[in-house]
């Protein structure tokens, strides 16, 4: 959603070469869904692109729609873990829910919709309001995921990654901070270790 051109092709290199892996998130969703609302949401730049040079618009437009395509979620199977990877929150906090969205026929247009025409699930998937909700509550247990060891989020910017139960968020608001949270898998383990033996 909030890309340039360059960005745009980076990533999609990235993907083609097998160097990297994505999730999608509200972002990259913008551009294949209501245009106003993406217009509004950091699209602006391909306005300016469009009122430039058409065609290359229409090019990046369609390379927009490869990135949309990729998953919302993806499962990390170590020796002895799971690790879910995902951009907002997990349906029901549950990771067994959410691999039988994902290969449910029902996830077709004909399912349910909220308010802005999206599948219930897909809005799940794309915001990150569940820690909002239980910071709010005080009752960050509640975000624990069942079905899986760990899980992997974005979408919530904060300041550091912060471990919560099964979780981490890692998004630092790269696009306004300028720190991009990159974790190798033994940092994330350990994070998860450390943040465990804080609550014994």
């Amino acid at each position: 959603g909030d890309y340039c051109p360059q960005v745009v092709d980076f990533v999609l290199e990235g993907l083609s070469k097998g160097h990297v892996a994505m999730v999608t998130g509200n972002h990259d969703h913008y551009p294949v869904g209501d245009y106003n609302y993406w217009m509004q949401n950091d699209g602006d730049w391909f306005d300016r692109l469009k009122a430039f040079n058409r065609d290359e618009a229409n090019t990046v437009l369609t390379k927009l729609h490869h990135l949309a395509a990729e998953p919302l979620a993806l499962e990390l199977i170590t020796s002895d873990l799971r690790i879910g990877v995902v951009h907002g929150d997990v349906p029901e906090n549950c990771w067994q829910r959410l691999r039988n969205l994902a290969n449910d026929t029902e996830l077709s247009n004909q399912t349910e919709k909220n308010a802005a025409g999206e599948p219930r699930w897909q809005r799940c998937l794309l915001s990150g309001r569940g820690i909002l909700k239980a910071k709010q509550l005080n009752d960050l247990a509640r975000l624990r995921v069942s079905n899986i060891d760990y899980v992997v989020s974005g979408h919530v910017v904060v300041r550091t990654p912060e471990y919560i139960s099964n979780r981490v968020y890692i998004d630092t608001g790269a696009y306004y901070t300028h720190r991009l949270t990159v974790i190798s898998l033994p940092e994330l383990l350990a994070g998860f270790n450390a943040a465990t033996a804080n609550l014994a």
